[in-house]
């Protein structure tokens, strides 16, 4: 064999090995989904355990954005799907709702729903879990202990079509911790203290239930420091500040500090003493953990439109632990987000079986209560 016949061998050999070598550890097809950052948590479960469960299906991978770039990278064609924390924003346009569709019997199952997407051109949107919004803070050294027990969120729902907003104590309270542009002009914790005693006075409330009295306050009052309240909030375009700015009627103003995310929300007002804000209940669980020793309190949600049949004063954290979060009425939807206009056949396919797999499969229910997470397609439909 001359010289060259050998060598074009050796090379020959070398190529077909590298290229079953590459079809052995190459990945599979890569299907780009992002958004929200708040719902980056589930959906990361979501993706590995759909991988694991569908191993034919292709990679669906999550990048943590934020809610304003999910909707626009959904609309570039960049998101497949994309992720928001929030109700579908007016920008939005006509979408169906594929929720509302399911729960009107319009599909049953996985197939049935991809015929159903075929048959409807469009943007979709599924509403698949509502999560919990939670307001903590960090009273540490404050003297506020006695005015912590009566430091609740009120809410009802003035139209009784189950969206629920902010009272008037609420909202004023509210106003005065976030609506603020300079920092000298940030309500104090002793000013927090006189606004809840004055509302106590004013409807007469009951104190005896925390073992408390108006001589009690009274006498506390001068003892609660006066220091500023230090305000966070998740920055513009975030779900989770799109969610409190529509529950509450405020925007949070310049003199209020602005984190990417809950997480770091989170980390701020567990390092800082005199810290306000509010976060995920996939943070706030945290709460519920004893061994973490975290020194943050939550505020209870008073509701009332509560009915008869309905806890009035709900607590998250409790209602976490019980796994009865379906009773928490401060709630945002999650929402996934995907138009078929810009999408293959294939794709469609594709997009429509995980959509539907993490909506309705029985087998994720944990992944879902484990995060503080309702899904209202199976809470809302057929029992």
């Amino acid at each position: 064999m001359s010289k060259k016949i050998s060598v074009s061998l050796i090379l020959f050999t070398i190529l077909i090995t590298g290229l079953w070598i590459w079809t052995l550890v190459a990945p599979g097809k890569i299907i780009s989904i992002g958004g929200s950052m708040s719902v980056d948590p589930i959906i990361q479960h979501l993706t590995n355990k759909y991988k694991t469960d569908r191993k034919e299906s292709g990679n669906f991978v999550y990048s943590s954005t934020g809610s304003q770039a999910g909707i626009n990278n959904m609309n570039n064609g960049v998101y497949k799907i994309g992720f928001i924390s929030k109700n579908v924003p007016a920008d939005v346009g006509d979408f169906i709702d594929d929720k509302k569709a399911y729960l009107g019997d319009k599909f049953k199952t996985a197939d049935e729903y991809y015929q159903f997407v075929q048959e409807n051109s469009g943007i979709h949107a599924s509403n698949f879990a509502k999560d919990s919004l939670v307001f903590i803070y960090n009273d540490k050294d404050k003297g506020f202990e006695n005015f912590s027990k009566l430091l609740k969120i009120e809410i009802e729902d003035k139209d009784n079509k189950g969206k629920y907003v902010a009272s008037e104590f609420t909202h004023k309270m509210l106003d005065k911790i976030y609506n603020v542009n300079h920092p000298n002009d940030l309500m104090t914790w002793r000013e927090l203290a006189q606004f809840i005693l004055d509302y106590v006075i004013k409807e007469k409330i009951d104190l005896s239930k925390d073992g408390l009295s108006l001589d009690i306050l009274q006498n506390d009052l001068l003892k609660v420091k006066n220091d500023k309240i230090i305000p966070f909030s998740t920055s513009p375009g975030s779900g989770t500040k799109s969610s409190f700015t529509e529950f509450s009627g405020v925007t949070p103003g310049t003199a209020v500090n602005i984190y990417p995310s809950n997480g770091s929300v989170f980390s701020q007002i567990k390092a800082s003493s005199g810290a306000f804000g509010y976060v995920s209940m996939s943070y706030a669980k945290y709460l519920a953990e004893p061994s973490l020793n975290l020194k943050l309190k939550w505020m209870n949600v008073v509701n009332l439109s509560a009915t008869a049949q309905e806890e009035k004063e709900q607590n998250p954290i409790s209602l976490f632990v019980n796994k009865q979060l379906y009773k928490y009425k401060l709630t945002r939807n999650f929402n996934a987000l995907f138009n078929t206009t810009l999408l293959t056949r294939d794709e469609i396919k594709e997009v429509c079986d995980f959509v539907y797999y993490f909506s309705l499969d029985d087998s994720l229910e944990n992944e879902f209560l484990n995060e503080g997470l309702i899904r209202p397609w199976k809470s809302e439909g057929p029992k």
